[in-house]
C-alpha cells in the first residue's frame, strides 16, 4: 500500500492515503490486504490476479482502493482467504425498516469458495444467495473455503474440502453454503438422523477449522440470568 513495487520495507510505516482514514480493522490475504474503515467502507491493495481487490478488474494495485461495488452498504465484517474475501453487509432501507443484511464474496472461486453455486472466480462482489435471509451474524474464510454463522449459532460451511476441513464428514468440496450437521455419537442410539452442529464461535485455518461447539439441552435449561 506505499505505492513502492520494488523496495523491501523492514520497519512498520504509515500508508499515507489512509494516514487520516480511521481503520479499524485490518486483514490479509496470501498477497493482497483489505482495510476496513470507520465510516464502515473497505479499501484494498495488492496482488488481483484472481480479483481478489474486488475492483473490477484484474489488475495490481501497490495503493489502497475504495472498493465502490460496497459503497452504499455498511460493512459489518471482513476476511481473507489464500485469494478471495468475505464481507458481512448491511444496507439501510430507512427508519422504518430494519437493514437489510447479506454476505457478498469475490476473488478466486476454483474450489467453490465463494459459495455462488460454480467455481469461477470475481472481480466484483457478489451476493451470496444460498444466504439471504438466514440472519447471518458472523463471516470467515480459510486458504480456499469460507464459513458463516447464523443467529441460531448454526455453522455453514463451502469451498475445498480436500483436508476435511468444512466439517461434512468427507472430503467432498462444495460450491454453495451447506449447514454442518453434528458429529456422530456412538454413545447414542444409532439413528439415519444427524441433528444441526451448533457452535459459539468459529475460528477458519488455512486448511481447518475448529469451534468452540454448544450443548443444546445445557442451553435449553440454562438460567438466562446466569
Amino acid at each position: 500500500g506505499m505505492n513502492i513495487a520494488d523496495k523491501l520495507l523492514l520497519t512498520p510505516d504509515i500508508i499515507p492515503s489512509l494516514r487520516r482514514s480511521g481503520s479499524c480493522h485490518v486483514v490479509c490475504g496470501y498477497s493482497h490486504t483489505v482495510a476496513l474503515l470507520k465510516n464502515e467502507q473497505l479499501y484494498v491493495w495488492g496482488r488481483n490476479d484472481c480479483g481478489q481487490l474486488g475492483l473490477g478488474h484484474y489488475t495490481h494495485s501497490p495503493i489502497p482502493e475504495h472498493v465502490t461495488a460496497l459503497k452504499r452498504f455498511q460493512v459489518q465484517q471482513i476476511d481473507c482467504g489464500y485469494d478471495h474475501c468475505i464481507a458481512f453487509v448491511a444496507e439501510d432501507k430507512g427508519a422504518d425498516a430494519p437493514p437489510v443484511e447479506r454476505v457478498y464474496t469475490w476473488g478466486r472461486g476454483e474450489e467453490g469458495q465463494l459459495g455462488h453455486n460454480d467455481f469461477f472466480s470475481r472481480c466484483v462482489p457478489r451476493s451470496v444467495r444460498t444466504l439471504e435471509a438466514r440472519g447471518i451474524r458472523a463471516v470467515h474464510a480459510g486458504g480456499f473455503s469460507s464459513a458463516a454463522i447464523d443467529e441460531a449459532k448454526q455453522v455453514y460451511t463451502w469451498g475445498d474440502s480436500r483436508e476435511g476441513q468444512l466439517g461434512h464428514g468427507d472430503e467432498t468440496t462444495l460450491n454453495c453454503p451447506a449447514i454442518v450437521k453434528e458429529p456422530f455419537n456412538e454413545d447414542k442410539a444409532k439413528s439415519d438422523f444427524r441433528g444441526t452442529f451448533r457452535a459459539r464461535t468459529l475460528f477458519v485455518g488455512p486448511h481447518y477449522m475448529v469451534a468452540m461447539g454448544l450443548d443444546a439441552e445445557r442451553e435449553k435449561n440454562q438460567d438466562p440470568m446466569n
